[in-house]
Order: structure tokens, then C-alpha cells, then sequence
């Protein structure tokens, strides 16, 4: 995970091998991440460089995972 994120929001998915956060820098940064359970290898899937362009972290915006 990269140095010093904060996690804001997560969600496990349905199978419980992955979970998706929201990782937010001490710039105010924050971005979408998922983690393998087993593994615990880290997958960033945006990649903002300004506050502005981070994801939502709103809790009813949070990462949601689709049912199977």
C-alpha cells in the first residue's frame, strides 16, 4: 500500500477475496483501490494527482460491489 494513505472507505466483495477502498494522501489526494485477501497484493484503479479529480468517498458513494 503506498506510504501513508488513509483509508476512507471500503467495501469486501460478494465472494470475500477481494476488498475495494478509497485511499486518500496527506495531500488530499485520494483514489480507488482494490486488495487481494490472499496475497494482499495492492491494484490502484484511478489515478488522480489532484484533490479534484479524486473519487468520491461518501459513504452512499462508497465502492459498491455488484451482486453475483
Amino acid at each position: 500500500m503506498p506510504e501513508g494513505l488513509t483509508i476512507l472507505a471500503l467495501m469486501w466483495s460478494p465472494d470475500s477475496n477481494i476488498i475495494a477502498f478509497v485511499g486518500k494522501t496527506p495531500a488530499g489526494v485520494a483514489n480507488l483501490f482494490t486488495v487481494q485477501v490472499v496475497g494482499q497484493r495492492v491494484t490502484p484503479l484511478t489515478n488522480a494527482s489532484e484533490a479534484s479529480e479524486s473519487p468520491a468517498a461518501d459513504p452512499p458513494r462508497a465502492p459498491q460491489w455488484k451482486p453475483d
